[in-house]
């Protein structure tokens, strides 16, 4: 277990000194070059490059390689910058706002050929250069600036120049192997171009002797204080850790000790420079303890091992001061019950555990036993349902209920009964129970009746109809009925008419007109002129009239009066009546029973009638005069 936890120790030492040891140095938020590729493409690791400047191209004859300040470097070719430099891709756009420029190099040898380190032709001739007016081995920053120099810059020994602007304060600050040099007053600064922006070249200039180098090229977005300046160039990260361990500790240099203490160890930072690691070191002792366990089936230890059987056994934990708590146990192992039971239930069981089931199945159910350990049972359960009903019911007078009961007032009940499966059935009834009536009526009727319940009845008798009442229950109706009916039979003798029925109310009428013959109420009636005649018979309340009987003999002549002609006869559409007397006369057409079709009284010489519609057969023209009456057939094709 020590070894363990020492191991475990080792890791989180590692991670720490990934993410604490390694205090983070500020990232360039525009370029950030390591040269620690190889071919043409460098990658831009700055924070937010601007866009385009994601990777970098090497032009020309300079490649990447050697040893830098941090593993590779940019090598120089010693050629004009016209085809050998590092194109950054980037247009320069800062006015007015802070910037730090910062980078390594090495192998810078005085010449009489001026270097550039870095620049651009394009953004108000910013550059920076070696040798000429710099000096020899010195830098000079030029352009839109106030000249910077940094003497000593420029050597073939290893170097770090910054350059930092800040517009607060007003000035570019620059600094020699992270020690500042040279304050120079600075009110503006702006560095505006459309590109490309060189490393280790500007215009046609030469950026680099042959083999001289540069690294850890980097441009900020903002002014870096001293102290990260400093920190720039030292890489040096410096952490102090508590640790608590047991028996011994593994420091993450490797380096091994055994008892608590302070001690200070040293490993690479993720800068190229030392991480030192004051460490606060606690060294912890394991423990030990025995108990007695009893248990079912079997027992997970404290460290998570599982024991089936009954003996004595040593588990390992952690104390509460992270080492090993050596655990003796003395283990009994007791064993479970099992049982097999048969349930027959309505709607739920609730098992010896308490658990409830509403369905059928085979379930298994634990309780304690005498042991205190498991009583299995198995239960082979068969759920009945209950079942349930609400009713609103209307009965009339009585309601048998399925319980047997019978219940004649209205209210609530529940009723229950035995279901199908034997459980219980609740019907809940909400009941009306309504009242069947019953009458007797007398009814007098004509020829026939029509009872309540739509029954006929054409004779006198006692009668029963049966109808819903107002509440829809039966309303039973005792009928004491008599029918009486009016002979409206007629006799005729000439042209003398008698109604057949006897003791009776008589009125007799013209069909023609429809009118009462004025006086003619007796029994029989006496035509004394051709027409259609009926009789309205009225007897014990009720009345009928007879059919129309035509009377046509009366004053009956053949073409007696010369002056009447009538023609075409037969006539097939229109029919014209001649009267050449000159004296007033009632025209009349009717039918063979005696029905009037069509009347005129007039003297006019000529008369037309249209019997177009009239159909086929033998029709009566009757012609009045005061003194005489003569009748025409004629005959409608």
């Amino acid at each position: 277990m020590k070894k363990s936890y020492s191991f475990t120790a080792l890791i989180l030492l590692t991670m720490l000194s990934v993410q604490v040891f390694g205090q983070t140095l500020p990232t360039p938020e525009l370029l950030y070059y390591k040269f620690n590729e190889s071919g043409t493409t460098v990658t831009n690791y700055a924070s937010a490059p601007p866009v385009g400047t994601a990777t970098a191209t090497i032009m020309g004859g300079i490649t990447q390689g050697g040893i830098g300040q941090c593993d590779g470097a940019l090598i120089g070719s010693g050629n004009s910058s016209s085809t050998d430099y590092l194109n950054t891709g980037w247009a320069p756009n800062i006015s007015g706002t802070p910037w730090t420029i910062s980078f390594w190099t090495s192998n810078i040898t005085p010449s009489a050929t001026l270097f550039y380190i870095f620049g651009d032709v394009n953004s108000t001739s910013f550059r920076c250069f070696t040798n000429g007016v710099a000096g020899a081995n010195n830098w000079i920053l030029r352009g839109p600036v106030t000249d910077v120099l940094v003497t000593g810059g420029a050597t073939t020994a290893p170097s770090m120049t910054t350059f930092v602007y800040d517009p607060l304060s007003a000035n570019i600050k620059a600094y020699l192997n992270g020690v500042l040099v040279n304050t120079v007053a600075q009110a503006s600064a702006n560095i505006v171009g459309t590109g490309p922006f060189k490393v280790m070249g500007y215009g046609t200039n030469v950026g680099s002797p042959v083999g001289g180098l540069l690294d850890e090229y980097r441009f900020y977005s903002h002014a870096l204080t001293d102290q990260e300046v400093l920190q720039l160039y030292v890489r040096q990260t410096n952490d102090t850790i508590a640790v608590s361990s047991c028996g011994d500790y593994t420091a993450p240099s490797g380096a091994v000790f055994t008892t608590s203490g302070n001690y200070n160890d040293t490993i690479p930072n993720s800068y190229c420079g030392d991480s030192i690691i004051n460490i606060d070191l606690t060294i912890s002792s394991p423990t030990f303890d025995t108990i007695a366990v009893y248990s079912c089936n079997d027992y997970t230890a404290p460290s998570g091992v599982v024991f089936t059987t009954s003996g004595i056994y040593n588990d390992t934990i952690l104390n509460a001061a992270g080492c090993d708590s050596i655990i003796n146990i003395d283990l009994t192992i007791l064993s479970p019950s099992f049982d097999t039971i048969q349930v027959i239930e309505c709607d739920t069981y609730t098992a010896p555990s308490g658990a409830v089931f509403t369905t059928s199945g085979i379930y298994n159910d634990t309780i304690l036993n005498a042991a205190g350990c498991d009583s299995i049972i198995t239960i082979d359960l068969v759920v009945n349902y209950s079942s349930a009903d609400t009713l609103s019911l209307i009965e009339c007078d009585v309601y048998d209920a399925p319980d047997g009961t019978q219940i004649t007032t209205s209210g609530i009940y529940d009723l229950v009964i035995p279901n199908a499966v034997g459980c219980d059935s609740l019907i809940h009834v909400d009941l009306t129970v309504l009242t069947s009536s019953s009458s007797t009526i007398t009814e007098t009727a004509c020829d026939s009746y029509t009872a309540p319940d739509g029954a006929i009845y054409t004779q006198s008798g006692n009668f029963v109809a049966t109808i819903p009442n107002a509440v829809g229950c039966d309303s039973v109706i005792s009928i004491i009925l008599t029918v009486n009916s009016v002979n409206s039979n007629v006799t005729q003798s000439g042209v003398t008419l008698t109604s057949d029925e006897t003791s009776a109310t008589y009125q007799w009428i013209d069909c023609g007109t429809g009118l009462a013959i004025p006086n003619e109420t007796s029994a029989s009636f006496t035509a004394t002129a051709n027409g259609s005649y009926a009789v309205i018979v009225t007897k014990n309340g009720c009345t009928d009239t007879s059919n129309c009987i035509a009377i046509s003999t009366i004053g009956l002549s053949e073409n007696l009066d010369a002056t009447i002609s009538v023609y075409p006869n037969p006539a097939t559409t229109t029919l014209t009546i001649q009267n050449t007397s000159n004296a007033t006369a009632v025209f009349s057409l009717m039918d063979a029973s005696g029905k009037v079709l069509r009347t005129v009284s007039t003297s006019d010489e000529k008369i037309e009638w249209n019997i177009e519609q009239l159909p086929a057969g033998i029709y009566s023209l009757t012609v009045n005069y005061t003194h005489a009456v003569n009748v025409f057939k004629v005959v409608k094709l």
